[in-house]
């Protein structure tokens, strides 16, 4: 039986801190406790679970999908900005042996952009 698992995560607000560059202007206290500006990304994605053999890891990547949305304010009090985003990306994933049955994972990176 091939499991499938499913790779994904929600980040936002205050766990998302940065700085975006759009259209000209650069937003730097993105995420910032007093800032105007925030994102929210989400990214999805499912594989399948390597077969159990002798080798005690195994790395393999799977694609994924990158939504997110920036809000910034260009005046207070109006409403919000807000900017729609999308993109491809990619899950590598290193599979731990956990006992003789079955694997763990014991390390997960997403990179987002061209996935060649």
């Amino acid at each position: 039986m091939l499991l499938k698992p499913k790779f994904g995560m929600t980040v936002s607000g205050n766990d998302l801190p940065g700085v975006v560059e759009m259209a000209g202007k650069t937003y730097t206290d993105v995420g910032g406790l007093i800032s105007t500006s925030s994102m929210v990304i989400t990214i999805t994605g499912k594989g399948t679970v390597p077969l159990l053999g002798t080798s005690s890891q195994k790395i393999r990547s799977y694609p994924v999908k990158i939504v997110a949305q920036f809000f910034h304010y260009e005046g207070i009090p109006f409403a919000p900005e807000v900017e729609n985003l999308v993109a491809k990306g990619k899950a590598t994933v290193t599979w731990t042996k956990y006992e003789e049955d079955s694997w763990y994972i014991s390390h997960l990176t997403y990179n987002i952009g061209p996935t060649h």
